[in-house]
């Protein structure tokens, strides 16, 4: 097995794991290219995740409201 700049060396149980560094991004450009991606993955789950919570808080009030319409109109149809 060919071994890296190892910077960590770690066991679970029987399993042995090492982190090498060799290919760890130095330049700039490459490091802001990188940050800018995952920011943009980031945003794009925060936002959908946003937007579900928007749709359920929506889907619960109508369904408040129509149970309270359809209770408006049993309790009229009765009188």
């Amino acid at each position: 097995m060919e071994e890296g700049h190892i910077v960590l060396d770690l066991m679970f149980g029987k399993t042995r794991v090492m982190i090498c560094d060799d290919y760890c991004v130095q330049e700039e450009e490459e490091i802001d290219k990188i940050l800018r991606r995952v920011g943009e993955i980031v945003v794009k789950h925060l936002s959908a995740a946003a937007t579900e919570k928007v749709v359920r808080e929506i889907k619960i009030e109508r369904s408040k409201k129509l149970s309270a319409e359809k209770k408006e109109s049993i309790d009229s149809d009765s009188i």
